[in-house]
């Protein structure tokens, strides 16, 4: 995969002619451009994000869902692949990675002005992505938490909710100055199955000796609702 290929799949998203070549688009994207080892980011994915970013600025982009399903699955890996690194042996071995890995941290932080904007969309899919992606990707931790709080108190879609919720729950574990003080718990216990997982499964990857209760609640819901793993929004998949 070289950098001159990037350009012809980002052309294929944006030009999709229907959902279905959008999904397929930007999986290709995804897999080709920014995570093709599935080990770590590609050489190519800051052209990738930086372009992405620019689709997002268009008024006339369609698949908004999509391209925000891009870039937060790549948020998400990038976080991941920064775990691999400070847990490897090898010192030197991730040293071009990394080198691409903070080019698209350093897109990604500022690219989350055009985001936040579709936190209040109509689309509701919209909403859960651009809210997956400021937990995956905010460094003004205060701010963007209040954001998504007040995103998941005002939501009526029980999935939206759901990503919110875990959103949050994503950037408070990923910023020492964010707490969710007395937020967890309730979701935990929600009426909404979808919510009560989504929230589970990030909250028991937390350190269980910060609030051992609360792990082990975590790790219940994630059991008992697993059945809400099936419940996704197209952009996810």
């Amino acid at each position: 995969m070289t950098p001159t290929d990037v350009p012809g799949l980002l052309h294929a998203l944006a030009e999709a002619g229907d959902r279905a070549a959008a999904r397929r688009a930007a999986r290709d994207v995804l897999q080709e451009a920014c995570v093709a080892s599935g080990t770590s980011i590609e050489a190519t994915a800051p052209e990738a994000v930086r372009e992405l970013l620019r689709l997002l600025e268009r008024h006339d982009t369609p698949w908004v869902t999509d391209v925000l399903g891009v870039l937060d699955a790549t948020a998400f890996y990038l976080g991941e692949w920064e775990k691999q690194q400070q847990m490897s042996s090898q010192p030197g071995m991730y040293d071009a990675e990394v080198g691409w890995e903070t080019a698209v941290a350093e897109l990604l932080a500022p690219g989350l002005d055009i985001v936040r904007p579709s936190l209040t969309v109509r689309d509701p899919e919209a909403r859960s992505m651009a809210a997956a992606l400021v937990g995956d990707a905010s460094v003004e931790w205060t701010a963007d938490l209040d954001l998504l709080l007040a995103a998941e108190a005002a939501e009526s879609h029980a999935l939206a909710r759901a990503c919110q919720a875990e959103a949050a729950v994503t950037l408070a574990l990923r910023a020492p100055a964010a707490r969710l003080p007395g937020r967890v718990e309730p979701w935990l216990r929600d009426p909404e199955a979808v919510v009560r997982f989504r929230v589970a499964r990030t909250a028991r990857t937390a350190p269980a000796a910060e609030d051992a209760q609360l792990a082990l609640l975590a790790d219940g819901v994630y059991d008992a609702d697993r059945g809400a793993m099936e419940t996704v929004w197209p952009a996810e998949v």
